[in-house]
């Protein structure tokens, strides 16, 4: 529907999206309930924020 009306669209592989940080710091640690990820510069956030960056960035 939105390419229908003229919506731009990408597709994006979602690979590694969650397990990196969008700073471009490298991989993230994960705790146990996998909500929140911790970067290696010591910032904490949570992970679908990271991944959403992520995306938007790709």
């Amino acid at each position: 529907m939105a390419h229908y009306i003229g919506i731009r669209m990408t597709r994006v592989n979602p690979r590694n999206t969650s397990a990196l940080a969008y700073d471009g710091s490298g991989k993230v640690k994960r705790n146990d309930k996998k909500d929140l990820s911790t970067f290696t510069t010591g910032k904490v956030y949570h992970a679908d924020l990271s991944a959403s960056y992520n995306i938007a960035a790709r």
